[in-house]
C-alpha cells in the first residue's frame, strides 16, 4: 500500500494518462522495494533473520486486493481533482511571472 501511495504522491496525473513510463526511476524503485519485501517473506535465510513466514495464496490475494483498491481510489481522486494542481511547466511559468 505504501508503494502505491508513493507513486500517487509523486505523479500528479492519473495512471491511465501517464502509463508506467512517467517516471522510470520511480517505477524501478517501486519494483525493487516489492522484490525486497517478497524476498524477506519467502527466502529461507531472510525468514530466519527477520522472523517472517511465507504468506498463503489467500493472504497474498487479500494484500494485493487491498493495495489495488487503494490505488484505484487514489487514481479516481486525481481524476476528480483534475487540473486543480498546476503541471510542472505551469508551475515554472507561475514562478517566472513572480520574478
Amino acid at each position: 500500500m505504501q508503494l502505491a501511495r508513493a507513486r500517487q504522491l509523486l505523479v500528479h496525473e492519473p495512471v491511465w494518462r501517464t502509463g508506467l513510463r512517467g517516471n522510470p526511476v520511480l517505477i524501478g524503485m517501486l519494483a525493487a522495494a516489492l522484490a525486497l519485501q517478497l524476498a524477506v517473506v519467502y527466502l529461507p535465510f531472510a525468514q530466519e533473520i527477520f522472523g517472517t513466514t511465507a504468506l498463503t495464496l489467500g493472504q497474498l490475494a487479500v494484500g494485493f486486493g487491498l493495495a489495488l483498491a487503494i490505488l484505484v481510489l487514489m487514481e479516481i481522486e486525481k481524476a476528480l481533482r483534475g487540473r486543480s494542481t498546476p503541471s510542472a511547466p505551469e508551475r515554472r511559468q507561475l514562478a517566472a511571472d513572480l520574478v
